[in-house]
């Protein structure tokens, strides 16, 4: 009998020891990648302007800047139309959640409003229902309905501390000074995207000074139109380039730039765009962008 109260209690003992251990790797786990996330957040960002859209039955993109007071908003109408990457073509601003929705593909109001807006647009915000928008609620200069519940609760590809730093840095912005681009001013998305070309770029990125070539595979139309997202962010870019022999129809497309360290220029669109990141020697400029697959999925349309 003392034998096997002896082997009860190991047992217990035992089982204790498992339990504690594994829970102890589960906390290291856990502790790991919430240090991970928050210093890759916001918090630590270098960038001096953050450029984000909320979708819903009010439709806007937000520009705010971290080192100076020049806020902007666009209102959207939702029956103004904007082309849409990923081949789809023209579509009301309306209808464009449900695409997205029907389509599992929420990073669409990224590209498109990037698109509009001729920038990097960073994060994007959403409601996450099919629903169609038509009637434009009532907009006014004091009433920019930059909705802090929004940006902490609807669906959108930013972190918790992402919303975080965007919940306190909007609480400290004047609303009654935001200065107002709106788009209903203008007939159709070219007139609109060439007076608001250069508004929201990051100082950074001119500050950096790096020459960026892009090189295409196809389809000029889309490498101009990335050549003019890059340009109104203040990436400076140098040349684009028809190239069949380094185009990598299905890979991820590449920036290739030379040095220890990649430069914040290099980092920010390898994030943007999904590219892998190399360390080479581009020649005559300081940056290469390959464009491979990401030609095809910010195409407008089979051109």
């Amino acid at each position: 009998m003392a034998f096997m109260h002896q082997l009860e209690a190991g047992n217990r003992w035992r089982n204790r020891a498992i339990y504690i251990i594994f829970m102890v790797f589960f906390v290291a786990y856990f502790l790991y990648h919430l240090l991970k996330n928050f210093s890759h957040s916001l918090f630590f960002s270098k960038k001096d302007r953050l450029n984000f859209v909320i979708y819903g039955p009010y439709t806007a993109i937000y520009s705010l800047g971290l080192q100076d007071d020049q806020n902007y908003v666009i209102p959207f109408s939702p029956d103004f139309h904007i082309d849409v990457p990923g081949n789809y073509g023209d579509y009301r601003i309306g209808s464009l959640g449900k695409l997205a929705k029907l389509d599992n593909k929420p990073e669409l109001l990224q590209k498109a409003f990037s698109y509009a807006a001729s920038t990097l647009v960073d994060y994007y915000f959403y409601d996450n229902t099919d629903n169609l928008y038509y009637d434009l609620p009532k907009f006014a200069k004091g009433d920019i309905k930059l909705d802090v519940f929004k940006v902490l609760f609807f669906r959108s590809n930013t972190s918790i501390f992402d919303r975080l730093y965007l919940t306190l840095i909007i609480s400290q912005k004047d609303k009654d000074k935001f200065r107002i681009f709106n788009s209903m001013t203008y007939k159709n998305q070219e007139e609109f995207s060439k007076n608001v070309l250069g508004l929201f770029y990051q100082k950074v990125f001119r500050t950096e000074k790096k020459n960026l070539q892009i090189i295409y595979g196809q389809n000029y139309h889309t490498a101009n139109m990335i050549n003019n997202l890059l340009e109104g962010s203040g990436v400076r870019v140098s040349d684009i380039n028809l190239s069949t022999s380094q185009i990598k129809p299905d890979e991820a497309c590449v920036i290739v730039e030379e040095g220890k360290a990649f430069s914040l220029t290099a980092q920010s669109l390898a994030a943007f765009f999904g590219c892998q990141l190399k360390r080479s020697n581009p020649e005559v400029y300081d940056i290469l962008f390959i464009l491979n697959n990401t030609e095809n999925e910010w195409n407008i349309q089979n051109l």
